[in-house]
């Protein structure tokens, strides 16, 4: 009988936790936050770019918070202008507490990584439409952007 009413419990907290974050399935109203669709996209990321994860966590801290449907063009574009101004850094080892210890380039990003960044949230978008994730008529906000050459 308590291990009955534990996994009512249990099952109780998923769904809130599922309900505050996560949309119903075959509501496409853009409420779903862009962290949990980054999240749902790396669950079957089976590709062959080790830097591609990296690049969505930085996504996931930039734009985690808002909803797809609220992402626009603009927001894209001034995360990119943002990451351009900001120096390269490259993994230097770990410390005594086993943290890794970034080395600066002392360059910015080239345009090619740019465009990588700008790339990788552009594939989550694209697959949040083919799995009728995002609103029905909505249109990728990397589609206005051009590349950096």
């Amino acid at each position: 009988m308590e291990t009955t009413s534990l996994r009512t419990a249990q099952s109780a907290d998923e769904s809130a936790q599922r309900s505050s974050t996560a949309p119903v399935p075959g509501n496409r109203d853009g409420s779903i936050l862009v962290k949990d669709l980054i999240d749902r996209y790396m669950a079957g990321y089976a590709g062959r770019d080790d830097s591609f994860p990296q690049r969505l966590r930085w996504w996931h801290a930039k734009l985690g918070a808002r909803r797809l449907g609220e992402v626009t063009d603009d927001d894209i574009f001034h995360a990119i202008e943002e990451l351009s101004a900001q120096r390269g850094r490259v993994f230097a080892g770990l410390d005594a507490d086993g943290k890794s210890i970034f080395r600066s380039k002392g360059k910015p990003f080239a345009p090619a990584t740019l465009n990588r960044y700008a790339a990788a949230i552009g594939a989550v978008f694209s697959w949040s439409i083919k799995q009728r994730i995002a609103p029905r008529g909505w249109d990728s906000p990397c589609r206005r952007l051009g590349t950096r050459a």
